[in-house]
């Protein structure tokens, strides 16, 4: 999940020039989501049809407040026990990078 208006709106340029060189050679199969609207994750993950076959691990490249979105909405969830055995990451695109 890529949030391209975090922080200094450097998200996008994060994941073309770090994590999609990383997963590209150890030819992990993935599927990068850019966030366009502040409810987007919440939709996605209330609409996500998960299969822990297919979809193993969410990695947010943003700010502490998409994270937390994420995990908010994971946690609102029906399935939430699938969910929270999946791994969650976080490259910091945020203004300040606290988290």
């Amino acid at each position: 999940l890529v949030n391209p208006i975090g922080g200094r709106r450097m998200s996008m340029e994060y994941y073309n020039n770090i994590l999609l060189p990383m997963v590209e050679f150890t030819r992990i199969n993935h599927k990068m989501y850019e966030t366009n609207s502040s409810t987007f994750i919440e939709k996605f993950i209330e609409n996500l049809n998960f299969d822990a076959e297919t979809f193993t691990d969410f990695i947010v490249i943003g700010g502490d407040g998409v994270f937390g979105q994420l995990l908010n909405s994971v946690m609102a969830h029906p399935e939430r026990e699938k969910f929270i055995k999946q791994a969650f990451g976080l490259i910091p695109g945020g203004s300040s990078n606290s988290l």
